[in-house]
């Protein structure tokens, strides 16, 4: 089960995820990061599951964009 908290107002973003992942192939748990920032271009990508699909593009990753 991943965490993954949005709450947007008119002028502020909170974006809280969890860090545990497991591996789909060996069911290995590791920790890493399910979001990525980049202010200079006010965009929050976050990802729910394994980072290692978030970070390879994969279908099976949810993706927010704000």
């Amino acid at each position: 089960m991943s965490i993954l908290n949005v709450l947007l107002t008119r002028d502020h973003l909170v974006v809280a995820a969890d860090t545990l992942a497991e591996d789909a192939l060996t069911g290995a748990y590791s920790a890493g990061a399910k979001l990525l920032l980049i202010p200079q271009h006010n965009v929050v990508l976050a990802a729910r599951g394994s980072t290692q699909f978030f970070l390879g593009g994969s279908q099976n990753s949810e993706k927010i964009v704000r």
